[in-house]
């Protein structure tokens, strides 16, 4: 059989883990191959249970305009030997066909899982789940994760992008990189998941904004084995209190626009009453039989 030489076309990473699955996607690769320029989806899943698993089956639902899915592809992945290991990767070598007519998304469903001892478990885990990313958070809660995440050295390689993570199985990292349930600290960046789980609470996270808002001078962090809670004094946001605040400012911000609105428009207004008093003017002129001289 001919081998075929594979293009890369997007490659995107499932920043997600499920509650309780024995299997945790890694990431999807769109490909196609640069001789037939035929496409094909590959995606990595990761064994994250302690028994071997013999197949995996997945349904691929395309999308275009939409909700409904125009094409849904069914597709087995069978393991050689049926002894997969736990912790190993399933879809390495697995090119999914595609079909050439256009997709706006795609939605990666694992519809069972088989293990070697021949049980099957009905899970239908859609993909369609999407991770918290720090970056669309407010600006005070951005603030906190940057300054609870103080090790310059991982931050710079390994950036914390999303809320971490933790299910049954596995749990995944700030950095966006998905560990077995038992790992303390993440493979890739080594942060602590214990440390993970308490640094990136919101009332932690709250803490670590008001007191930098304001300007608690005694500001000490832990930066010993990769610990990253803020140990300053417990403070609470006045969350009702916040709001009400926040709220006043869009009132302002609000009033000021409309200001602003009718000062640019009086020119124009005024300009427009002169006009309509001439016109009314010389129609009673008109009418009464009088015209100006």
């Amino acid at each position: 059989m001919k081998k075929r030489y594979y293009k890369d076309i997007e490659r995107a990473p499932f920043s997600f883990v499920f509650e309780d699955s024995p299997l945790e996607l890694i990431d999807r690769t769109a490909c196609y191959d640069i001789e037939s320029f035929e496409y094909f989806l590959k995606v990595r899943m990761k064994n994250v249970s302690s028994r071997p698993i013999a197949s995996v089956k997945v349904r691929i639902s395309l999308y275009q305009s939409s909700n409904v899915p125009y094409k849904k592809i069914n597709y087995v992945y069978k393991v050689k030997g049926n002894k997969k290991a736990s912790s190993d990767i399933i879809g390495e070598n697995d090119y999914i066909p595609l079909p050439e007519s256009f997709y706006k998304s795609l939605d990666f469903t694992i519809v069972s899982v088989t293990f070697a001892d021949g049980e099957t478990l009905i899970l239908n885990l859609s993909s369609s789940k999407k991770p918290k990313l720090i970056a669309e958070q407010p600006s005070h809660i951005v603030t906190a994760c940057e300054l609870i995440d103080d090790s310059e050295s991982i931050r710079d390689k390994h950036p914390a992008i999303i809320f971490p993570q933790f299910g049954e199985s596995a749990w995944i990292c700030c950095c966006s990189h998905k560990n077995r349930a038992e790992a303390e600290r993440c493979e890739v960046c080594t942060r602590g998941r214990d440390d993970l789980k308490e640094a990136f609470s919101m009332e932690n996270l709250n803490r670590v904004a008001y007191n930098e808002a304001h300007g608690v001078a005694t500001m000490t962090q832990r930066r010993v084995k990769g610990e990253f809670l803020d140990k300053r004094e417990p403070r609470v946001i006045d969350t009702q209190k916040e709001n009400l605040i926040e709220e006043q400012k869009k009132k302002v911000e609000k009033r000021e626009r409309y200001k602003d609105k009718m000062r640019i428009q009086a020119l124009p207004r005024i300009a427009l009453y002169f006009v309509l008093a001439y016109l009314l003017y010389f129609l009673l002129c008109w009418i009464f039989g009088v015209l100006p001289q």
